[in-house]
């Protein structure tokens, strides 16, 4: 088993002309300035005050696969199993509830395919395929379906609205979708399938150049956030609007409007794509890629890349100052492995440890770095792994922010 850590680069391949409008950021839009050249390590004891770590222990010996996506709400953990297209379910102390399946099919409640899933506030499992949504419950039970006739990559459900909204990744090839709402990269649209209202155009350049991530809609207490690919704002989304929260300056490393304003001099067809792709952004070190976004009572926490280069960037939302490191954080509080971190919950970061790779870890330092291994600080993870081999589940790490002031 291996945590699924591969955002899959989704370059689309029909192109065509949509009204855009400039990217604005407004005067007093709150700015998170990343400077890459003061990247170094990140220390995790200068963030984080605790690390807990949850076995995910299922009945029968039940082998979780390869987790994709974290789910939560104020009851329950979820996790999206990739290699079996179920869901796990388990409550904040770790019991294990239900595996809910997805079946594989054309009929009620089947999806051909899985390209995202979420857990409603309302303890509700909403699936996506192309062109449809199934609804479970958390015992399995079937609920309900959309169908509709345009294409989306993720999407989140508006529960005061009864209402879903999707994000078409920069994709203006929609199916069958020929209207006012082509352009655009958020749709809304309710249970009968039909778009009420659509949002972010779709901006210069950008078109066809999407970028699948396990969450583009992360949450922030009550909050529903969204951050769209090649555009340095992160977006609120409310029942009746969508409005700028965050700027990202990423300074000699964000990516020119003058580089998206070249692609008019590439071709269409897909090798004109990645032409464009390589040549005016990745070649030049542009920060390319927004992995993960996560917010808390205190920090904002950051991933990105270059595309060779990868970046961790913690915003304090109190001070204004952000700190960068390249790769990822350094866990100098119990030595421990320290995967992606894929959710955020009130004041605490979550991700998912496979035991191979903690036993390997673990190991590495046991074989060359004997003192560390006699440090007291790892005497909890050591005690976990004596009762774990390669094959066991996965454990859920959570780790959590300092307080604030």
């Amino acid at each position: 088993m291996r945590v699924s850590s591969v955002l899959l680069l989704c370059i689309l391949f029909i192109s065509c002309t949509q009204n855009k409008e400039e990217l604005y950021i407004p005067d007093d839009l709150e700015t998170i300035y990343v400077n890459l050249e003061e990247a170094g390590i990140l220390k995790m004891s200068d963030f984080i005050s605790d690390i807990e770590y949850v076995y995910l222990e299922t009945p029968d010996d039940r082998p979780i696969g390869r987790i994709r996506k974290l789910l939560m709400n104020d009851s329950y953990f979820g996790f999206y199993d990739q290699a079996k297209k179920s869901i796990w379910i388990f409550t904040k102390n770790g019991e294990y509830v239900n595996e809910v399946i997805i079946p594989h099919g054309k009929g009620p409640g089947e999806l051909e395919n899985f390209e995202d899933v979420i857990l409603t506030d309302q303890g509700e499992i909403h699936a996506l395929g192309s062109f449809k949504i199934v609804v479970y419950d958390i015992k399995g039970n079937f609920i309900d379906e959309t169908t509709f006739d345009f294409l989306i990559y993720s999407f989140e459900y508006v529960s005061s609205l009864e209402e879903y909204v999707g994000s078409t990744e920069n994709n203006t090839m929609y199916g069958f979708l020929e209207n006012d709402h082509a352009g655009h990269n958020l749709l809304y649209f309710d249970k009968e399938g039909t778009i009420t209202r659509s949002s972010l155009p779709i901006l210069n350049g950008r078109e066809e150049l999407g970028y699948i991530v396990p969450n583009r809609f992360p949450s922030f207490r009550d909050q529903k956030i969204y951050f769209p690919h090649l555009v340095d704002v992160i977006y609120t989304l409310t029942d009746s609007t969508v409005t700028p929260r965050y700027h990202i300056d990423y300074g000699v490393h964000s990516i020119p409007e003058s580089a998206f304003d070249r692609r008019k001099n590439y071709s269409s067809a897909p090798e004109g794509i990645f032409e464009f792709t390589n040549e005016e952004i990745l070649s030049n070190g542009y920060i390319t890629y927004l992995n993960f976004f996560l917010e808390t009572d205190l920090f904002v926490h950051i991933q990105s890349s270059t595309g060779e280069k990868r970046f961790t960037a913690i915003y304090n939302k109190q001070t204004q100052e952000t700190k960068v490191g390249t790769g990822r954080l350094k866990n100098d509080i119990d030595f421990g492995y320290v995967p992606i971190f894929y959710e955020s919950y009130d004041n605490a970061l979550y991700t998912i440890i496979e035991s191979n790779d903690l036993l390997r870890h673990i190991n590495e330092i046991y074989e060359n770095d004997p003192e560390k291994y006699a440090d007291p600080k790892m005497r909890r993870l050591i005690e976990l792994a004596h009762d774990l081999t390669d094959n066991n589940n996965p454990i859920l790490k959570i780790a959590t922010f300092i307080s604030p002031d």
